[in-house]
Formats: structure tokens, C-alpha cells, sequence
């Protein structure tokens, strides 16, 4: 079982052919301004000419392990507030939120894998503090690839089923669960208020008779809103953002994953918390067999991983900042110069440290897969091609994100 592939290679297609469709619907939509990525505005993303579709087996497997392991997580979301060795572990900021927050929730979730083989996929990061916009743009690109000739034909052949991110109103479905509202704010910096993600939500709101629109913090005139900030921002805003959390501490704003959830659900130490024997208390021996399956090696620097261990470790471990995004404060063992990599390690005491783990390669491009969580469920699958081995951060040349098929 652990050699079957994630995305067999009759599975996993480079197509230029029906390509065009795609793209065509995708400027249609407004998911991309021109057909020229490589002067794509930096608000959005170029598209790949691929789409993947999950091998039956495999997927089933695959997915109850990561049902699993979204629920370690909630685990130690609920966990926190009681347990003192674990709260000094995580050492999360603004912890005042954490502790009045009423109702600690994981409303969504990302999971970041790389690896192709059921016995070498692993969780490289979680995302359990902002909403999951990629599938708004990846369930579009599936629907698109199911209009063209010859991917429709196969993915029929296949029995390939819609997953919810496909749907007309999905994640306005989602956050009405939430709180049902008639104005829907996505809470965001100015300079991203033309992400088309919020076009896609907006559209989806219409069909709902509800209004989305963007704005910014502290001041949210609505009932319902997306906090749509990096952890990092609203950790950095606390005090600035007060009258905000203020609102939703007293159940006047409902925001998803409130605040213990996105505080502790985005701090990637909850990877080594998986992994660490100190904490195996927190989990059930089924956990335990999903977190072995899909948790690589991880550990806190200083607190479980010793400085010397780590700097001897160099090729095989990579070091991670628990709040860092897109990429940033990534650092890959085996691309630092030996002094650089002494230098990281010496400095950023209280960091993730993590085994590395290998990416499938696809031609010239390496491939993460993101998997997202509406509540306990997963509702879609993103791909992301690139060139380059922090994979969200860059793509190159003829890399971006894909549709990936499964039977969500």
C-alpha cells in the first residue's frame, strides 16, 4: 500500500491541448487579467497547463489520515487553555486572546503535502488560520478542464466526482454556517482588495442575495467577516486591531476560527507537538498511526532539538519560523553555505526544525499539494507547480497553480 502512487502518470497530465479553454474561461472569469503570466500583476497567479486526478486508492487512504490528523489538531487547539506544558511549548503570542476566546473552533484549514508515494507524502505545514481561498480558484480550473473534449472524456471514464470546491456557492455556504449574515466583510490590507479570490466570493454572495466587500481593520461594519492577514499581522496588531477583537470576543463579529484557532491552528510547532513523545498523551493510538504516517520528523529548536544536533543535521533538516507565510523564512539545510546555516541556527532559538521532505518532481517543476477543511471535512484540493524548491513562494516559467481532482 505505501508504494501506490498519489498521481499515477496516466493521472497526471501536462496538457497544452484544451489548455486554451481554460485559460479563456479564466480571463473570462477574472481570474487572470491577460494571457501573458509572465506579467501577471502581483495579485494574481499564473496557471499551469496541468491537472492531476488522485488515484481512487490512494486518495481513500490518504484522506483518512489527514482527517485524522486535522483532528490532532483540534486536539491541541482545545487542549491548550489546560494544558500548562503545552501552552509554554507553543509559546503563542498574544496569548490573552487565545484564553478568552469562548469557543475555540477550526472552521477552515489547510494542509501543505509534498511526495507522490503513500509512504513518502508528508505534511509540510498547516494553515489553520486564514480562510481557504485557493480552491475558489482551483475548483474553477476543474470545471474548466471538465469542459474540454478530451480531459471531460477521461475524467468521466474515471468516474471522477465534483469535490464541494467545484460548487456554485461553496465557501458562501461555508461561512453562512458560521454566522448567518446578509453583509459579509473580508477583512484584508488595501493592497490586496483586488484579489480575484474576493471577485470569485463576491459573485458567489450574489447568488446568495448576500453583499461581500473588502475593508480594512479595526472598523468592521457587518456581522460576518474573512480575516484575510498572514497570523504574523494580527500577532504584530494586537493592540491597533482591539476594538475588532473586542467585538468578536463578545460575540458580535464572527470571524472563522475566531481567534484561538487561527493563533494556534497557523503556529507550525503544532507539527512538532505531533511529533514529539513529550506530548503522545494528547492523542489516541489511531491518531498516533496517522501522525506516523504523514508528520515528517519535527521538533522545536531549543526545546527538543539541540543547537549541535541541529547545525550536524545540516542536509537533512530544514528550519522554519512557527507564524512565517508564503515561503518566507523557509531555510533548507542543504541550500545554506555550512556558516549561514550555523549563523540561522544560533539565532532562531524557539523555531521549527524539520525533516526534510522530498517533492515530486513533475518534468521541471516540483509539486506541493494543498488539501482544504471546512469543518472536519475536506472540500478541495489546490496544486502548485514550480520551479523552485520553497514552491509557494516563486513558480517560473510555465509553473502556477493547477487543478487537482479527487473524491472529495
Amino acid at each position: 500500500m505505501s508504494d501506490l502512487e498519489l498521481f499515477p502518470a496516466e493521472r497526471d497530465l501536462r496538457c497544452d491541448h484544451g489548455f486554451a479553454h481554460v485559460v479563456s474561461s479564466a480571463l473570462r472569469d477574472g481570474l487572470i487579467p491577460t494571457t501573458d503570466f509572465e506579467f501577471l500583476p502581483h495579485s494574481y497567479v499564473p496557471l499551469a497547463a496541468s491537472v492531476a486526478c488522485l488515484e481512487p486508492e490512494a486518495e481513500k487512504v490518504l484522506r483518512d489520515h489527514l482527517t485524522r490528523v486535522h483532528t490532532c489538531l483540534r486536539t491541541i487547539i482545545h487542549a491548550y487553555r489546560g494544558n500548562a506544558e503545552l501552552r509554554a511549548f507553543l509559546a503563542v503570542p498574544a496569548e490573552d486572546l487565545v484564553l478568552a476566546d469562548p469557543k475555540p473552533s477550526l472552521d477552515f484549514c489547510r494542509f501543505d503535502l509534498q511526495g507522490n508515494r503513500l509512504g513518502e507524502v508528508r505534511i509540510i505545514e498547516f494553515n489553520g488560520g486564514e480562510t481557504i481561498l485557493g480552491p475558489l480558484t482551483t475548483g474553477l480550473l476543474a470545471r474548466y478542464w471538465r469542459e474540454t473534449p478530451t480531459v471531460g472524456a477521461l475524467l468521466d471514464r474515471w468516474q471522477a466526482p465534483e469535490s464541494v470546491s467545484e460548487g456554485d456557492t461553496w465557501l458562501v455556504d461555508e461561512l453562512l454556517s458560521v454566522a448567518d449574515a446578509e453583509r459579509i466583510a473580508v477583512v484584508t490590507p488595501a493592497m490586496a482588495h483586488d484579489f480575484v479570490e474576493f471577485e470569485v466570493l463576491k459573485r458567489q454572495a450574489r447568488l446568495h442575495d448576500r453583499v461581500v466587500f473588502t475593508t480594512e481593520p479595526p472598523d468592521v461594519d457587518a456581522d460576518l467577516g474573512v480575516l484575510v492577514y498572514p497570523t504574523s499581522s494580527v500577532i504584530r496588531n494586537r493592540d491597533a486591531w482591539t476594538p475588532m477583537f473586542d467585538r468578536v470576543l463578545a460575540g458580535d463579529l464572527a470571524l472563522p476560527n475566531e481567534l484561538a484557532g487561527r493563533l494556534i491552528g497557523s503556529n507550525k510547532l503544532c507539527l512538532a507537538v505531533m511529533s514529539d513523545p513529550r506530548f503522545r498523551g494528547l492523542f489516541t493510538p489511531e491518531d498516533a498511526e496517522s501522525i506516523a504516517a504523514l508528520v515528517p520528523w519535527s521538533r522545536k529548536l531549543g526545546d527538543g532539538a539541540e543547537v549541535s544536533e541541529v547545525i550536524a543535521g545540516q542536509a537533512d533538516l530544514v528550519l522554519k519560523d512557527p507564524y512565517g507565510a508564503i515561503g518566507q523564512s523557509v531555510h533548507i539545510g542543504r541550500e545554506c553555505e555550512p556558516e549561514r546555516w550555523r549563523e540561522l541556527v544560533q539565532r532562531c532559538d524557539g523555531w521549527l526544525v524539520q525533516e526534510h521532505v522530498a517533492a515530486q518532481r513533475v518534468g521541471p517543476f516540483l509539486r506541493t499539494m494543498g488539501v482544504g477543511f471546512c469543518g472536519t471535512r475536506i472540500v478541495g484540493y489546490t496544486g502548485l507547480l514550480s520551479r523552485h524548491t520553497v514552491t509557494n513562494s516563486r513558480f517560473g516559467p510555465g509553473g502556477g497553480i493547477h487543478a487537482i481532482i479527487g473524491g472529495t
